[in-house]
């Protein structure tokens, strides 16, 4: 991993990765992005849900520096596990056109998060004592660019299996 990454440097993996994963939804219509499947029970607009919920808890923990801490006994993984199944459940429910408006509105706090950042703060590993002396952007990096690229991948096989499902139906109807 990089030691240092300038903000225009951030801003630049952040903004491909994005523009990737918004290449990826183009092709979904609406009721194909609210049906369950994808992962699990998860439709693709409970993976946006859950990007939003994750960059909102990246931004929280940047503004307050108040760190969520395990259950006794609990795993981080488990917590973790626990806290995307929480989301999923309070917001499953949601439209698709709010999903939407909170995922544009949510990126768009995150880049003025960022824009605000100046290069110390960002590569500074003192700057935030509870990321463990590692610089901050490598923490803003698994709540953006790594997160919407792990989700990235699924979103395509998704959209490649519904477009061979069709093409199966057409096939058999001929």
């Amino acid at each position: 991993m990089d030691e240092f990454l300038s903000k225009r440097e951030l801003l630049d993996k952040i903004h491909t990765a994005r523009a990737d994963l918004e290449n990826a939804l183009a092709s979904f219509t609406d009721a194909q992005m609210t049906q369950p499947g994808i992962l699990g029970e998860w439709a693709v607009k409970d993976i946006l849900s859950h990007l939003i919920f994750w960059e909102q808890k990246m931004l929280h923990r940047l503004q307050t520096s108040i760190v969520p801490q395990p259950a006794p006994g609990e795993t981080w993984d488990a917590m973790i596990d626990r806290m995307n199944d929480e989301n999923f459940r309070a917001t499953r429910n949601r439209a698709l056109d709010e999903i939407r408006n909170k995922i544009r509105e949510s990126h768009a706090q995150v880049l003025a998060f960022i824009e605000a950042l100046n290069e110390e703060d960002l590569n500074n590993p003192e700057k935030y004592a509870w990321h463990r002396g590692e610089p901050i952007w490598e923490y803003i990096r698994g709540d953006t660019y790594a997160h919407y690229e792990e989700h990235t991948a699924p979103i395509r096989a998704w959209q490649s299996a519904i477009t061979n499902q069709k093409s199966k139906i057409l096939m058999e109807e001929k």
